[in-house]
C-alpha cells in the first residue's frame, strides 16, 4: 500500500479528507514533549526515530482490507527510550 506521510511538531490537524483508495495516511508528530510517554508506549503508538527521535505514529486507510505502508524507518519505543 502507498502512504502519504504527514510529520509535524506541535499543531493539531483539524480534518483529512479525500485519501485516495490504496493509501494510507500516516501522521507522525514528534511533539511528545508533556505528554505522559508511558500511555504512548502501552498503547503502541510511540516510536523512536534514529534521527529525529521519540513520535507518535497513526495510521488510517481507506481500505482496512488493505497490508499496512511500510513504515520501516522508525522503531517502536521501550521502556529504555523513555527512561521508565
Amino acid at each position: 500500500m502507498k502512504q502519504i506521510l504527514v510529520v509535524m511538531e506541535g499543531g493539531v490537524i483539524q480534518d483529512v479528507v479525500g485519501v485516495p483508495e490504496g493509501y494510507e495516511l500516516v501522521v507522525r508528530d514528534y511533539d511528545v514533549e508533556g505528554c505522559d510517554n508511558e500511555d504512548y508506549l502501552n498503547d503502541g503508538v510511540l516510536f523512536v526515530h534514529p534521527e529525529s527521535g521519540l513520535c507518535t505514529q497513526f495510521g488510517w486507510c481507506a481500505d482496512p482490507n488493505e497490508p499496512a505502508a511500510d513504515l520501516s524507518d522508525v522503531r517502536p519505543a521501550t521502556k529504555e527510550d523513555i527512561g521508565v
